[in-house]
């Protein structure tokens, strides 16, 4: 049974998913797979819990990931 938190949270990533008019297969698409529609559906449900880690990736804006791994790769 998805806790109180689980289900909160999943509604509140369908309420942004849904604001920016995005089905469950377009952030897949939009993700470039990266973001299975079944994994975001149960993440929504809170059948599924997200970490931390995989919740701050959805939220980083993909530009500043390249800059960063470019820049990761450079310095090494």
């Amino acid at each position: 049974m998805p806790s109180e938190y689980a289900k909160t949270l999943g509604a509140r990533l369908r309420a942004i998913r849904t604001q920016q008019g995005l089905s469950l297969h377009g952030v897949e698409e939009k993700s470039r797979g990266r973001w299975k529609a079944v994994v975001v559906g149960s993440y929504e449900r809170g059948d599924r819990s997200v970490t931390v880690q995989k919740l701050a990736e959805t939220l980083r804006p993909p530009r500043w990931r390249r800059r960063r791994n470019s820049s990761s790769t450079s310095s090494a």
